[in-house]
C-alpha cells in the first residue's frame, strides 16, 4: 500500500514540474495599448520557449553585439506607427522580444551603448516575422 501511495506521489509531482517547465518558460506578457510584448531569453531553457514561441508571434526581435553576435539586454526599444505615434515602449529589452501588434507599418528604434538601430517593418498578425539587430563594432 505505502508503494502504490509513494508511485502515485511521484506521478503527480512529475506532472507537476513538467508543467511548470513547459508552461512557467516565457517571462509575463507586458501590455502597452493594443500591443503587448515579452522581453527574456536569459539562460538556455527561456531562451530554447522564446525561440519556440516565436513563430506565435507577428514580430520578434533577436538582439546581439558583436560579429560573433553576442546575444544582449538592457535595450531601449521604441515600436512606432507609420504616423510616428508611439504603440510600444520597452527600457530594458533583450535579448529576445516578441511582440503582438495590430497590422501596419511600424518603425523600429532600438538603443543600446549610444547607438541606434532604426528598421522598417510590415506586420501582418497572420505572420511572422523575425528582426536581428546586430549592434557590431
Amino acid at each position: 500500500m505505502k508503494r502504490l501511495m509513494f508511485a502515485a506521489l511521484a506521478s503527480i509531482l512529475t506532472l507537476s514540474l513538467s508543467g511548470l517547465a513547459f508552461g512557467g518558460d516565457l517571462p509575463p506578457a507586458v501590455r502597452s495599448g493594443k500591443a503587448s510584448y515579452i522581453t527574456g531569453g536569459i539562460g538556455k531553457t527561456e531562451a530554447d520557449a522564446m525561440r519556440r514561441a516565436a513563430s506565435d508571434y507577428p514580430l520578434a526581435l533577436v538582439l546581439s553585439r558583436s560579429k560573433i553576435g553576442n546575444f544582449i539586454t538592457g535595450v531601449d526599444l521604441l515600436v512606432q506607427a507609420h504616423d510616428g505615434m508611439p504603440v510600444l515602449h520597452a527600457n530594458s529589452a533583450g535579448p529576445i522580444v516578441l511582440m503582438r501588434l495590430p497590422k501596419g507599418q511600424y518603425r523600429v528604434k532600438a538603443r543600446y551603448d549610444g547607438r541606434v538601430i532604426v528598421r522598417q517593418v510590415e506586420v501582418d498578425p497572420a505572420t511572422s516575422e523575425m528582426l536581428y539587430l546586430n549592434w557590431s563594432t
